[in-house]
């Protein structure tokens, strides 16, 4: 009973310590630090690392993208380390992506969590993971070879969606536990209702904005 008690606390205090760790806001400090400004009132809007990439700089931009990264990555690897069983880890994804979407030190309005879910599946599904990363390049190089498209498929919107289709199939392809197969369908939920909520505040209308101001 008591080890049941203990095993408990130790599932809530990783969910929380995700949470917290999630709501880390780098875009939000670094952007603070080197412009003296914030982030969401810059650019797109949102607390991320292409936005800061736009207004601060590519160097710090990719360092805010590897710290996100990181957000998602470590608090699933100490689920894999205590042998979490699969709902404990579905809902530390949840609360690494919400953090970062909705983090507490900063009265719930951060990014959109797309660097957080891809740290969520790196440790879980490795291969996956990186076919995934060169679906992404593949659209990124078609987004800037046919500027156009972005007219009509917001590259980010479109990115998600492909990658919220193909991973749960991947997944199947290469065997991965349910649990694992469904996990994209879960935490891609907070992504999803951070998107439309940038789209409703006009985020490319503020990027084009902000562009022909430069």
């Amino acid at each position: 009973m008591q080890n049941m008690e203990t095993e408990a606390l130790i599932q809530i205090g990783l969910i929380i310590g995700a949470y917290l760790l999630g709501s880390v806001s780098s875009a939000y400090y670094v952007t603070k630090w080197k412009k003296g400004a914030d982030i969401r009132e810059l650019g797109s809007g949102n607390a991320g690392a292409r936005n800061v990439m736009l207004t601060v700089g590519a160097s710090l931009g990719i360092g805010v993208a590897i710290f996100d990264i990181l957000k998602g990555a470590v608090p699933i690897l100490f689920a894999k380390a205590l042998e979490m069983p699969p709902h404990t880890v579905t809902l530390t994804a949840l609360a690494a992506i919400s953090g970062h979407n909705w983090p507490i030190f900063l009265q719930f309005r951060g990014g959109s969590g797309l660097a957080t879910l891809g740290g969520v599946i790196l440790p879980l599904m490795p291969r996956e993971a990186f076919l995934l990363s060169l679906v992404g390049m593949g659209l990124g190089w078609t987004w800037l070879r046919f500027p156009a498209w972005c007219r009509k498929a917001p590259p980010i919107e479109s990115s998600c969606l492909v990658i919220y289709v193909v991973c749960p199939f991947l997944a199947w392809y290469f065997g991965e536990p349910i649990y694992l197969v469904t996990l994209p369908l879960y935490v891609g939920i907070p992504i999803i209702i951070r998107r439309i909520s940038l789209l409703k505040n006009g985020l490319y209308q503020r990027v084009a904005e902000f562009q022909k101001a430069r």
